[in-house]
């Protein structure tokens, strides 16, 4: 009987899923080398582990994200907010919804309106539009 081993990719050092408990580092690339973080279940909870499970960031969420970039979407409360790898809150679990965009800038909804910030913590502008749409040459349809 044959059994495939599912695969995980990451943005971070790639690794591969040997079984539920085992995680092995291949060919660790990048300035982020050691920082893989998974995230990793306790009980009814979600943080974050490294390679070899050892707690980095607590089980204290509904929802954990993996990481993109520098930054992981993270759900408490039934709101979102984004975390760095240290654990520390960027933006806290107050979000209905957040988007990320591929040049690192990020879609905050919040009581039905949107506002747009960086991944690093800088708001460009409040929650007050109905509506963020795509980017061209740096400006969006709001």
């Amino acid at each position: 009987m044959f059994t495939a081993k599912p695969e995980v990719r990451l943005d971070r050092p790639q690794a591969i899923r040997l079984n539920k408990w085992n995680i092995r580092k291949l060919k660790p690339t990048g300035a982020a080398t050691g920082n893989l973080l998974i995230p990793f279940r306790k009980g009814d909870k979600w943080g974050y582990c490294n390679t070899i499970q050892k707690i980095i960031i607590p089980c204290i969420y509904e929802e954990a994200c993996l990481f993109k970039g520098d930054s992981a979407k993270i759900r408490a409360n039934k709101k979102w907010g984004l975390i760095d790898y240290t654990g520390k809150e960027i933006y806290p679990c107050r979000y209905d919804s957040i988007e990320r965009l591929n040049d690192g800038k990020i879609i905050l909804k919040q009581n039905n309106k949107y506002g747009l910030a960086t991944r690093s913590g800088k708001r460009l502008t409040s929650c007050k539009y109905d509506h963020i749409g795509n980017f061209t040459d740096e400006y969006a349809e709001v």
